[in-house]
């Protein structure tokens, strides 16, 4: 605990302590990840702890582990934005808690919805909680981490993994050169592949998803590519509510087609579309409620969306 109180103190003395703001928001290094509370900063060249807001991590020493590595692969080394309101508070030792952005991601919302922390609640809940309220009953439907049944996705380790049935196409088709260190996954018994950061790939377990180095490698594991949208179709995001709400309203179409679909490899094609389109929904309102928090017809607009795209996800066979 040492650095700990040694960078409190430096952030004290020097009038930097974030309890004494109201609101901060602000781009931060990440040094490293000490534990699912212990994330150590860089904030104005000096090493701060933080923790995470409105979270309340296993006891499990397993699943910790796992919400700590999972922590580490989102954010160790990235540059991440550090939210901070003067409501979150600190724990016992003064770090105080912080909502944390990675991209366009929370990284608070993703280690719920993979069952690796729980929505603690707070006694006035703010509009980043109903991201988390969501995230949480998306995890227990989906039973994953914490929620997980004996032998379900969480209780599935890299190697009990089983090997995918090898069965080259008969008329490969040329394969697309990753770019350096890009690779390529798929869902443990799904159709299709993707590459590796992909929107779809988001909300699948860590433990069910196989990587391939190349698409050769994919396709000659049975996986076929995914489709993909046509990005011109796409209205242009100019940042503005209407733009968010141009492809949600396309993402609605699209899903409105794909539910009067036969139950056929394409109509899974459909939802995968669809899945994409409702994905850069999310962002967009995301993007705008972060400048908005307190819009809660904005939140409800962003609730709408995540629960379209959640209903893509499900209805799609991998």
């Amino acid at each position: 605990m040492h650095l700990l109180k040694l960078s409190i103190l430096l952030v004290a003395v020097l009038g930097l302590n974030v309890l004494q703001v109201k609101q901060l928001q602000a781009q931060e290094k990440v040094l490293s990840v000490d534990a699912v509370n212990r994330i150590l900063v860089e904030y104005k060249r000096l090493p701060v702890y933080l923790s995470l807001a409105h979270l309340e991590f296993p006891t499990d020493p397993a699943l910790k582990d796992q919400a700590t590595k999972r922590l580490e692969e989102l954010v160790n080394g990235k540059g991440v934005m550090v939210l901070f309101e003067e409501s979150y508070g600190a724990d016992d030792d003064g770090v105080p808690f912080v909502y944390l952005r990675q991209g366009q991601a929370f990284v608070n919302v993703i280690l719920v919805s993979e069952g690796l922390a729980k929505y603690k609640p707070s006694d006035k809940p703010t509009s980043y909680e109903r991201l988390l309220a969501n995230a949480a009953r998306m995890a227990e439907r989906n039973k994953v981490g914490m929620f997980a049944e004996a032998g379900g996705a969480a209780a599935t380790t890299p190697a009990s993994r089983p090997e995918p049935v090898k069965a080259a196409p008969a008329k490969p088709k040329a394969t697309k050169k990753a770019k350096p260190g890009e690779r390529f996954a798929s869902e443990l018994n799904g159709r299709y592949y993707y590459p590796e950061k992909h929107p779809a790939m988001s909300k699948v377990h860590p433990n069910r998803i196989i990587y391939y180095n190349d698409e050769e490698s994919a396709r000659a594991a049975g996986k076929q590519r995914a489709p993909e949208v046509n990005q011109n179709a796409v209205p242009a995001d100019d940042g503005s509510l209407q733009a968010a709400e141009k492809v949600f309203q396309l993402g609605e179409t699209m899903m409105g087609k794909a539910q009067s679909m036969p139950a056929t490899p394409e109509r899974d094609r459909a939802y995968t579309e669809v899945l994409q389109v409702l994905t850069e929904a999310v962002q967009r309102y995301s993007a705008l409620m972060e400048k908005n928090p307190n819009d809660e017809a904005l939140g409800e607009k962003l609730r709408r969306a995540m629960q379209l795209r959640y209903g893509a996800m499900k209805m799609r066979r991998l």
